[in-house]
């Protein structure tokens, strides 16, 4: 019996000696996983705080950019108020001559001198209307459009009598 125990003592030295030699061989390897990993939630805890500073700052964009939409409407409020209170006629148009805002006295003196209501999304206008504007209009548009500030005195027809009025141009340019 004496032989079993020693083969069994010389298996168990050498089975130690192999965990102690595997365990040498992790060490490093162990090592280099742990400054990965360090490195690694380094990185991570870097990226978290330059994420969080971005959504600060976006969170500031987003409140100053709606502070700014409020005033932006207040401001619009403000000249469709003053536009719609006139007691001149104030319209404006786009390059195609197309109207894209107006007053109730723009509508008003429509109506009065055509007999129709002023429906310029519609694209409808008496065909008296649209011999007036093209004849009128468009050649005096066409100055404002290219950048000239001038004035016109013109008599308008109406029905209950001639109508003497000054019409300004006033080129609405961008960024100026």
């Amino acid at each position: 019996r004496q032989p079993q125990h020693c083969l069994q003592h010389l298996h168990q030295g050498t089975a130690g000696a192999a965990l102690q030699r595997r365990a040498a061989e992790r060490h490093p390897a162990e090592q280099e996983v742990r400054r990965l990993h360090e490195a690694l939630e380094q990185r991570v805890a870097q990226r978290t705080a330059e994420l969080e500073r971005v959504n600060r700052a976006l969170q500031a964009e987003v409140v100053e950019r709606a502070r700014t939409e409020g005033e932006l409407r207040q401001s619009e409020a403000a000249v469709t108020a003053v536009i719609e209170n006139a007691v001149d006629a104030i319209w404006s148009i786009d390059r195609q001559h197309r109207l894209t805002a107006y007053n109730a006295v723009v509508r008003q003196r429509f109506t009065a001198a055509f007999g129709g209501e002023l429906q310029p999304d519609a694209g409808r206008y008496p065909a008296e209307a649209l011999a007036y504007w093209e004849r009128q209009w468009v050649p005096l548009y066409q100055r404002g459009l290219a950048g000239e500030r001038f004035s016109v005195e013109h008599t308008f027809p109406y029905a209950d009598g001639a109508r003497h009025y000054v019409t300004s141009f006033n080129p609405i340019v961008s960024g100026g």
